[in-house]
C-alpha cells in the first residue's frame, strides 16, 4: 500500500512540475521545452554552444519574439527595437523579471542588463 502511495506521489508531483516550470506560455513560440534541462540540452548550451549563436538561431527559426527555457528559468526574448522601446516606455504595464543581476553575467555576460535602483 505504502509502495502504491509513493508511486502516485511522485507521478503527481511529475506531473505538477512538467506543466508549471516546463510547459510554453501563451501564444509566443519557441521550442517546447525538456523536463529538468530546458532547452539547454535541445540547443547544444550544454556541450558548449554560445548563448548568441543559440539567441540567433531562434530569431531566425520563430522571429523577433520566443520564449526560450534554461532548465526551470523562463525567458521570453524580444528582438525587435520598436517592440524593446514600447517595452521599455511602458514599464509600468509589464512585470519586471526576479533574475539578478549577478545571475545574468553569469550565463549572458556580454548582454543588456537594465535594473532599476541596486
Amino acid at each position: 500500500m505504502f509502495f502504491v502511495l509513493t508511486i502516485i506521489i511522485i507521478a503527481l508531483l511529475y506531473i505538477y512540475f512538467k506543466r508549471k516550470y516546463f510547459t510554453l506560455y501563451g501564444p509566443i513560440p519557441g521550442k517546447p521545452p525538456q523536463f529538468y534541462f530546458g532547452n539547454a540540452l535541445q540547443t547544444g548550451l550544454i556541450s558548449g554552444k554560445y548563448v548568441g549563436d543559440v539567441a540567433s538561431q531562434f530569431q531566425a527559426e520563430y522571429g523577433d519574439t520566443y520564449q526560450f527555457f534554461m532548465g526551470s528559468l523562463h525567458f521570453i526574448y524580444v528582438c525587435n527595437p520598436e517592440d524593446v522601446q514600447h517595452i521599455f516606455t511602458h514599464r509600468h504595464i509589464y512585470g519586471k523579471g526576479d533574475t539578478h543581476v549577478r545571475q545574468h553575467r553569469l550565463v549572458f555576460h556580454d548582454a543588456i542588463i537594465c535594473t532599476e535602483g541596486l
